[in-house]
């Protein structure tokens, strides 16, 4: 059975991320000297026991001829750092979620609801034509909604359907 070193899996991956992520030039020598300092310790250690490093443990052998990978080739193993993709915008839609959730529970209560089942489609139907028009006045499209909203959307976008509604009730 090997000997296991803790953290030596856990040191390759954290190399790999940086590696993935681009290290810059001015943090390359650090970066080289740290994976160094992580092999001098595995080998010093190794010396010792029978096998040596060829007697890791698979995960901790594959994560030490990383490393060693990564030492030997030095800067050729970097990548320019990437920037950052384009994020999302924010969209808000005030009270869309709230007006389905109110529109469900009247709807789903026993009795007479406060509105007609027509009265919720045409409310839904308005809802949703709203929501659309904003989002395309922005350039958008209804992916570009929180989850929660856009699941909203989705609901009273099916909803507001002839017989849906009545499916529903």
């Amino acid at each position: 059975m090997g000997v296991r070193i803790r953290g030596l899996v856990k040191a390759a991956r954290a190399c790999r991320e940086s590696l993935a992520r681009g290290v810059p030039s001015g943090e390359r020598a650090d970066f080289l000297a740290w994976v160094r300092g992580i092999l001098g310790q595995v080998e010093e250690f190794c010396r010792e026991v029978p096998g040596g490093v060829e007697g890791l443990p698979r995960p901790s052998l594959e994560a030490y001829r990383f490393l060693s990978k990564v030492a030997r080739e030095g800067t050729s193993a970097f990548a320019e750092p990437r920037p950052a993709g384009p994020s999302r915008p924010k969209i808000r839609v005030p009270g869309l979620v709230a007006f389905l959730e109110e529109m469900l529970l009247d709807l789903g209560t026993q009795g007479e609801p406060s509105f007609s089942v027509e009265e919720y489609r045409r409310r839904a139907a308005k809802r949703v034509e709203c929501t659309r028009k904003g989002l395309l006045r922005k350039g958008m499209d209804p992916s570009f909604l929180p989850l929660r909203t856009g699941m909203a959307f989705a609901w009273l976008d099916w909803l507001a359907r002839e017989d849906h509604l009545e499916v529903y009730r």
